[in-house]
């Protein structure tokens, strides 16, 4: 027997999300026009309900995407000032080993050797550190066009011979593949990181599958992921058929130092240093995975635009002629770099005064105004920082050049003492032949524009600030 039916849309956003409908009890049409009706006003009130409930969905995602942003710039920040905490501290170290290298030479076999094991140990640290702060986005970058598929394939050549046999590897490489902004050392970092662990995942045997391909993300997707902007992206994914993760695993993976590793197996650094990377480009990076199921990695880059604007740290031309009889102010607040800096630059040659502040490197350079050429100025300091000191500086001689350290490599601070007028920025920790360099290369960049040191003390050569 037929049956007669009663359809109505459910409408929110003036879109169509549905269709209610149902059995009605009338036969003729016009006798179901009050049901008809009701089944309208209760279709609207279903389509409100069901646009409020995704509503609350999309905004319960959004807050706990916000929380973990938050905390992830806590540990992100944290990160950095460790980082360049230690800095600081490996300076001295490697400095004075440095130093004793040079003492020594080849006059005491036995203790060279031992100096370039603490040198290769402090190296080391330098290099946990260095992605310490790339987790933490203060590490500098050098992004420009690429195209991902050669990278991929690339990195597959390296890391090839590190996969076992019994695992095998599959590549599924889109080949009309939109190019995107990066640094090609960076990319190779987020590649080897995540294939390493694909590997560690998978004991026996297994598959590891690397995949590229072009997404275009809407605005709904983006509003509950933060970090992404809607647009054309490129999607790198690295799944494996390993022994996957529990939930509580899941919710830490991107921490600094959290690893499920066995101890001396793993730093913990290695997820957190890709987590830094893809937030540096704008990107965004999910993990999905279930126990025994395996675990599957996207990164979500954003394809190439207009090339964006870098940091660069002037380095020397010739490190050869590194010597010099210029003055040089040694600001510092840690004695230990002072020393060290202090003593190295004699070595070279220069005159050096010394300053264990901000402040009292200005009353040394006010004292001292018209012999100085060169200030050497750090970043971070009590009191009076460096952008100040450069600043007040500059206010007194604006011929002076000015050379800061920091031991961040990228930081609003930098950019800022740049536009400021300094020439240029030493990251620390570094070598003596670096520091040596970059003076001899900012003072002979360009003639002074006032009177030379060695006009007014009738001796050769200019004077050399250094205010760290």
């Amino acid at each position: 027997q037929p049956k007669n039916f009663a359809a109505a849309p459910l409408i929110a956003r003036n879109k169509v999300i549905g269709v209610l409908a149902g059995e009605m009890p009338w036969d003729r049409a016009d006798e179901g026009k009050p049901d008809l009706n009701l089944l309208m006003t209760f279709s609207n009130h279903v389509a409100i309900a069901i646009e409020n409930a995704r509503l609350y969905r999309d905004l319960e995602k959004t807050y706990l995407s916000s929380l973990h942003a938050q905390k992830m710039a806590a540990i992100g920040n944290l990160a950095g000032g460790i980082a360049h905490d230690f800095n600081n501290i490996l300076q001295a170290i490697l400095g004075h080993v440095g130093l004793l290298s040079y003492d020594l030479g080849e006059q005491s076999p036995e203790y060279s050797t031992r100096l370039r094991r603490i040198e290769s140990s402090a190296q080391r640290a330098s290099d946990l550190i260095r992605q310490l702060l790339t987790f933490s986005r203060k590490e500098e970058s050098q992004p420009q066009p690429i195209a991902l598929n050669s990278e991929v394939k690339e990195v597959m050549k390296l890391i090839g011979s590190a996969i076992p046999k019994m695992i095998s590897i599959e590549l599924q490489l889109e080949p009309d593949l939109l190019m995107i902004d990066a640094d090609p050392v960076q990319v190779h970092q987020i590649l080897m990181n995540l294939a390493v662990n694909a590997r560690d995942a998978m004991l026996d045997d297994g598959k590891l599958v690397i995949g590229t391909k072009n997404v275009t993300l809407d605005e709904a997707y983006c509003r509950t992921h933060s970090a992404l902007r809607p647009g054309e992206h490129v999607v790198l994914s690295v799944s494996d058929t390993g022994h996957g993760m529990e939930k509580d695993v899941l919710d830490h993976i991107f921490e600094p130092f959290y690893t499920t590793k066995d101890v001396g197996q793993g730093t913990g650094l290695g997820l957190s240093t890709v987590y830094g990377i893809v937030k540096s480009y704008h990107g965004h990076i999910t993990c999905e995975s279930e126990r025994g199921r395996g675990t599957t990695f996207k990164v979500y880059f954003p394809t190439s635009g207009k090339d964006r604007q870098r940091l660069h740290e002037k380095r020397g031309k010739d490190p050869l002629v590194v010597h010099g009889t210029e003055s040089i102010l040694l600001v510092d607040d840690e004695a230990t770099i002072r020393e060290y800096c202090g003593e190295l630059l004699k070595g070279y040659g220069y005159t050096v005064l010394t300053a264990r502040s901000g402040e009292e490197a200005l009353e040394l350079f006010v004292r001292e105004k018209g012999c100085i050429d060169l200030v050497i100025s750090d970043l971070i300091m009590p009191g009076m920082g460096g952008k100040r000191c450069l600043e007040e500086i500059l206010k007194l001689d604006p011929g002076v050049k000015v050379l800061m350290m920091t031991g961040y490599a990228v930081s609003d601070h930098i950019s800022q003492a740049l536009e400021a007028g300094a020439k240029g920025v030493l990251n620390k920790p570094f070598s003596g032949q670096e520091m040596a360099t970059m003076i001899r290369s900012i003072l002979d960049e360009e003639p002074m524009t006032r009177e030379t040191t060695s006009a007014k003390r009738n001796a050769p050569g200019l004077r050399v600030v250094v205010s760290k």
